[in-house]
């Protein structure tokens, strides 16, 4: 036994000590008694006398009694515990639907949660490439080569904007000279056309690449340089696309600043470049 067992239990046999001398002390004092005992109880004889029961009589009287109004009520008691217990049930059954469908509409907010952090985490961490205009440049294949002097190629920048790699990219790169201020383009090549590496372009670098040559005109007034880069944005699935579609004026051509490498030929500067109002989009 712990010590602070033994000490409760002395406190309360202190305390029914108390209650029984007093009692003693009490028990022939006028005046109404807290238990009355029956005459035909030990106690009656006290109760002849006027005396009241001291605290152990007393508490005998009352377990007494307590045994004859159990025997006299038996049939009513365990009946009202049966109807208590039936409705301790019932509730019971009721509290258990409510927790498990207060479970499951947890487990489906924590689902959704999970979705949506993941969803986010993928917006906030995925590769995304952006095709940006950078001008329009000579061709060079030989130095010297006559074929050249009057032959351009559209530079683009492939740049990943993303904190993830963009892998297995891949890309589709079309050019047309036209005298159309507003032109019609046909479809994005097939897959099996797509230029192939695969590429992969690491989180904020860039790759450059150009159209086939074609010949600076001066009569066509637009350059129209449009396609399609498709690449794994590092989440797996389904591949993403970038479609672009830049345009040129032909009256911005003005001598290369870089006239050593050149020769003084000329091209189109990116500041020039516009984004033509149909043929961008992404995923």
């Amino acid at each position: 036994m712990s010590e602070r067992t033994a000490s409760v239990i002395l406190i309360w046999l202190c305390f029914f000590v108390v209650l029984e001398g007093l009692s003693w002390e009490t028990k022939s004092w006028p005046g109404p008694c807290i238990v009355q005992a029956g005459t035909d109880l030990e106690g009656g004889s006290n109760n002849r006398r006027g005396e009241c029961p001291t605290f152990h009589e007393g508490l005998g009287i009352l377990s007494e009694r307590l045994d004859s109004f159990v025997e006299r009520h038996v049939t009513s008691i365990v009946t009202a515990f049966t109807i208590v217990f039936a409705v301790s049930s019932i509730g019971l059954w009721l509290a258990t639907i409510r927790l498990w469908r207060a479970s499951d509409e947890q487990r489906k907010l924590s689902e959704r949660n999970a979705a949506e952090r993941s969803r986010e985490t993928r917006i906030l961490q995925r590769a995304y490439l952006s095709v940006e205009p950078a001008g329009v440049q000579p061709y060079i294949a030989e130095p010297g080569s006559p074929e050249d002097a009057d032959r351009v190629s559209a530079v683009l920048s492939f740049r990943n904007a993303g904190n993830l790699p963009a892998r297995d990219v891949v890309w589709s790169i079309n050019c047309a000279v036209d005298d159309a201020e507003d032109r019609d383009f046909v479809d994005i090549p097939e897959a099996d056309d797509f230029v192939s590496g695969p590429v992969v372009i690491a989180p904020r670098g860039e790759m450059t690449q150009t159209t086939e040559p074609f010949k600076r005109t001066q009569k066509e007034r637009f350059i129209y340089v449009w396609g399609e880069v498709r690449y794994d944005d590092g989440f797996g699935g389904a591949p993403k696309r970038t479609r672009f579609c830049h345009r040129y004026n032909r009256m911005t051509y003005q001598p290369i600043e870089d006239s050593s490498f050149f020769g003084g030929r000329q091209g189109i500067p990116a500041e020039y470049a516009r984004i033509y109002k149909r043929g961008n989009d992404a995923s």
